[in-house]
């Protein structure tokens, strides 16, 4: 079976191979052109995570601000949402986000 055929056939198997190979230094044997993808597409998906975690907290900072039929009703909720999303969000950054701006 090709690099490439495993790769859409079985993920799993294939990134446990590009795992052993490179343990093993096998460099040769490697399949770059999607191990190239899969690890930007890691960095792609830390910043949409961040990003989700950001509009989330905006979100319900605008439920609290500004829903007033629904706050006696959702507000305690909404509290507690926000404190776990900035959790949540405080544990994604990365420092190269941080040191970037991207979410300050």
């Amino acid at each position: 079976m090709t690099k490439t055929k495993l790769y859409d056939d079985d993920f799993l198997l294939w990134s446990q191979q590009q795992a052993e190979l490179l343990r093993s230094r096998q460099f040769d044997q490697l399949d770059l052109e999607n191990l190239i993808e899969e690890v930007t597409d890691l960095g792609q998906s830390e910043t949409r995570a961040c990003s989700s975690y950001a509009e989330l907290i905006i979100l319900h900072l605008l439920y609290l601000g500004y829903w007033n039929d629904e706050l006696e009703r959702n507000g305690y909720h909404w509290e507690s949402e926000l404190d776990n999303f900035r959790l949540l969000l405080e544990k994604a950054l990365t420092k190269s986000m941080k040191c970037n701006n991207i979410y300050k």
